[in-house]
């Protein structure tokens, strides 16, 4: 069977890992990821938000890496909600 190109986490050295990716305690060691699919973390995340989950606010320094793409829509949709509001 061939191997698929297609990762939701890039498989990367410690060094070409983005700053933040790394594991702080083990110096040049890769946190572990597991890939989640967008539907899946944005409900959880939407209802954590809507009842004022503490563990939520434990992790709202954490950054989330997502594809160029996918911020981009992001982004896009941000400008929308901006001026729908306005």
């Amino acid at each position: 069977m061939k191997k698929s190109h297609l990762h939701l986490f890039p498989e990367t050295s410690p060094l070409d890992c983005p700053e933040g990716v790394r594991n702080q305690e083990a110096g040049s060691s890769i946190e572990k990821m597991v890939p989640i699919g967008v539907r899946d973390l944005a409900s959880l995340l939407v209802d954590a938000f809507q009842s004022d989950r503490t563990w939520l606010r434990d992790f709202e320094s954490e950054q989330i890496f997502v594809s160029t793409d996918l911020y981009e829509i992001l982004l896009a949709y941000q400008q929308v909600r901006r001026c729908d509001a306005a």
